[in-house]
């Protein structure tokens, strides 16, 4: 099902959401799995009572789905969005003006929300390992013990704002039957405290708050959360306007605790944040007045850390530019992130200068090339994985099904007419052994990464006939054998070297539109390039490349779909979900820069502007000329003239 909603995707993106919200739904139901308060195993009597058909039970949900769309009349449309996944955040977030705020935030009663939930984050793809579960106990309101985070940092540490509250906790640690639950209770205050306290400053005067809360009780002791949240939110200039006993319930040990809706009017007046000068104000300005990246040695073609050529690829940023960019925006010992990162140009040169960096990249040729330079490399073990390709060279024979199979395949002329027979054959081989040893070490990077640039090319270097070392133009010149492993030796003998930070990075095969990896959080910096409006296809620019890492003829029909260079032709909304995502992980100082293309048909820097702003603020625009650039012999560089550096806080 999720093989099938994935190529539905492509097509048709709210059916495919709304595909996966049934599946969804049903999950637990088909699962070994029951709710009964927290969700556990069924017992060996409920299994064989169990009379269970998944299709049959989806099919009944997507009828339920089916005639609540039929209901209503086909123009009516539903005015909502979402802001952040994190309510905590929302201190972060900009241009919200709520006249009212009505929500049940999660009850003080230890329920552990997020192991209750795992089968279906799992199958959104929110979590992969166990690890994620961390990240997301942390990301919640603190409402189970599990959510605790032990620590020394008094982040979470709320004395003082409510006197309830500071009797409630000391009779907790000196009742509970587990240290943890004073903790718990403490940190719940403390994120409700955050969360209001965030929500205060996108409330119009006179909005109303509802809140739907019960209480609690542990070890004996009541917690009585609506009359702490009461004092919690006086604080905050919040009036109490009613609170209204909804019903009774009931405790585990039976004793009767209430479920209350607490009425708030808020009396703030909305007030202009005073501006402070980020730390890296000075840096930024240093790069407008000198444009650094223009003064000789950084303006030759050929500056900069060797690896920077490991492949040559469509649309690189040049790594002089990358190199003060990193150099401005991430502080000593900080960490970045670009969400597009192609070969790697800015999370290298972040390693270079010893940051932490991070990157994204759809386009598994990039994963690689990308991956070979932020990972350690072994030169031994290097030379001996050579070794295993050489052998499989010498000792298989390319099945003649499997050649006739591409012998009409290609864009810019057939593949077979880039190379002489035995050269093609011995390609063929390669390619196939990469399929069946997929790359997971850098060294397996590094090996594809330096075979994918002798792909195609204009000098001895290359496989090909003569060609381009960027874009596979249509070939010219004789056909002259060329030996496959000589020339990889040649080249990783030419690059082969190990980057000398000890910091290492980690690029992940990533749609930045779609949920990010957990480990990407408290971030610095968002540094990135994407594609411009106007830039030639990534697919078809890269394809040679592409299909010797696996792509097929359906591959280059559909994942096209999937690339945002194709996606933002329709609407520049793709990126709501990566400027969501990045107002959550970074930091509340952290900066966010794209480095963008303007041309007569497109103004990214106004179109991104206008989509980011609910998360951020525009703080610079710098413009620059490109006209004069170099081409590089490549023919069609789209129509952009101007390079915009836009920059989000």
């Amino acid at each position: 099902m999720k093989t099938i909603i994935r190529n539905i995707e492509l097509e048709n993106k709210l059916l495919a959401d709304t595909l996966s919200m049934a599946i969804v739904s049903i999950l637990l139901p088909i699962s070994m799995l029951k709710k009964s308060g927290d969700v556990r195993f069924k017992t060996k009597k409920e299994l064989e009572n169990d009379k269970i058909i998944p299709m049959e039970i989806l099919k009944k949900q997507l009828e339920i789905i089916k005639s609540d769309i039929l209901f209503y009349d086909e123009d009516f449309k539903i005015n909502s969005f979402p802001i952040l996944f994190n309510s905590k955040k929302i201190r972060f977030t900009n241009d919200f003006y709520f006249d009212g705020i009505i929500t049940s935030p999660p009850y003080l009663n230890g329920t552990n929300y997020i192991r209750n939930t795992k089968i279906e984050l799992w199958f959104m793809e929110y979590i992969k390992s166990k690890d994620d579960l961390r990240f997301f106990r942390n990301e919640i309101i603190t409402s189970g013990i599990n959510d605790v985070i032990v620590s020394t940092d008094d982040e979470k540490k709320i004395v003082g704002i409510s006197n309830l509250l500071d009797k409630t906790i000391n009779e907790l640690k000196q009742n509970a039957y587990d240290l943890r639950i004073p903790l718990m209770a403490e940190q719940y205050f403390s994120d409700m405290y955050v969360t209001f306290g965030g929500i205060k400053k996108h409330l119009k005067k006179g909005a109303h708050v509802a809140i739907d809360i019960g209480d609690s009780i542990f070890g004996g002791i009541n917690i009585p959360t609506d009359l702490i949240l009461i004092e919690i939110l006086e604080t905050l200039n919040f009036k109490l306007v009613e609170s209204i006993n909804l019903r009774e319930r009931r405790s585990r040990s039976g004793k009767i605790i209430k479920q209350v809706l607490l009425i708030f009017k808020s009396i703030n007046e909305l007030k202009e944040e005073a501006e402070i000068k980020p730390i890296w104000y000075d840096n930024w300005n240093q790069f407008k007045k000198n444009i650094p990246y223009q003064q000789l040695p950084y303006s030759k073609r050929n500056w900069g850390n060797k690896l920077h050529s490991l492949c040559s690829y469509q649309g690189k940023l040049k790594p002089s530019i990358a190199h003060f960019l990193v150099n401005a925006f991430v502080p000593e010992n900080g960490t970045m992130l670009d969400l597009f990162s192609g070969v790697g140009t800015i999370p290298f040169e972040a390693r270079l200068d010893n940051k932490k960096a991070y990157g994204f990249d759809i386009s598994l040729p990039a994963y690689y090339i990308s991956s070979a330079k932020m990972g350690k490399v072994n030169i031994d073990k290097i030379y001996q994985k050579l070794q295993f390709l050489n052998e499989y060279i010498s000792s298989n024979i390319i099945a003649e099904e499997i050649q006739k199979k591409y012998d009409n395949f290609g864009f810019n002329g057939y593949i077979k007419d880039y190379y002489e027979e035995s050269t093609y054959k011995e390609i063929l081989l390669a390619r196939n052994f990469f399929l069946q040893n997929s790359p997971k070490e850098t060294e397996d990077f590094f090996i594809i990464s330096a075979l994918l640039h002798i792909l195609h090319g204009n000098r001895p270097y290359a496989l090909s006939r003569r060609s381009h070392p960027i874009i596979p133009y249509a070939p010219t010149g004789d056909f002259t054998y060329k030996n496959l492993m000589k020339h990889l030796y040649d080249k990783i003998n030419k690059d082969i070297s190990d980057c000398s930070s000890n910091i290492v990075g980690e690029i992940f095969l990533q749609d930045s539109t779609k949920f990010w990896p957990t480990k990407i959080n408290n971030i610095d910096a968002i540094i990135t390039s994407p594609p411009f409006f106007d830039s030639t296809r990534f697919y078809s620019a890269n394809w040679i490349r592409l299909w010797f890492c696996g792509w097929e003829d359906n591959n280059f029909k559909n994942n096209p779909k999937e690339f945002i260079d194709e996606r933002q032709k329709n609407s520049f909304s793709v990126y709501e979900p990566i400027f969501l995502q990045a107002r959550e992980r970074l930091k509340k100082d952290g900066v966010f820069v794209l480095h963008l293309g303007k041309s007569k048909k497109c103004n990214m820097a106004d179109e991104l502007i206008k989509i980011s702003k609910k998360w951020f603020r525009k703080y610079d625009l710098f413009t620059e000329d490109v006209t004069h650039c170099e081409k590089f012999g490549i023919k069609d560089l789209g129509t952009v003239e101007k390079h915009q550096f836009l920059i989000l806080n």
